[in-house]
């Protein structure tokens, strides 16, 4: 968390606290438990790119794919992607993507834009689980 954030208050043009704030609210222990070593992961609405950096320090080996609405977020990303990182422009509304084997979208739900295309953004992935019924002790739904 403090190595993401530093990182990022260097290169990507974020503030230290505001970088290690966004860094400590990552759930590593959740991702790590419900995503597999070597995952194509795609972060809808994924911003500068912290979350991704994170899942591409988590996972070294998985393809992450940063898509975000903003493109000085998506530049800032850039800046700071790791070799197993990809970063986009793009609408959520208008993107289309296959066989991911996860997909988040962090920082997108209170936006509601989302809501209408989940069942087609589900269908993206490469197999369907339903991490809440595993996973119900730990998330409040």
């Amino acid at each position: 968390m403090f190595n993401t954030a530093k990182h990022y208050s260097k290169n990507c043009d974020v503030s230290f606290p505001g970088a290690l704030l966004k860094a400590s609210l990552i759930p590593t222990e959740l991702l790590d438990r419900y995503i597999n070593m070597s995952s194509k992961i795609l972060d809808l609405g994924c911003g500068e790119g912290m979350l991704s950096h994170s899942l591409a320090r988590l996972f070294p080996v998985s393809e992450i794919y940063g898509i975000d609405l903003d493109d000085k977020k998506i530049q800032q990303g850039k800046a700071c992607k790791l070799d197993n990182m990809t970063f986009q422009q793009g609408d959520a509304e208008q993107f289309s993507f296959k066989n991911a084997d996860a997909i988040i979208f962090n920082d997108m739900l209170h936006h509601n834009v989302i809501l209408p295309r989940l069942t087609q953004i589900f269908r993206w992935l490469r197999v369907f689980t339903r991490i809440q019924r595993k996973s119900s002790s730990h998330l409040n739904m």
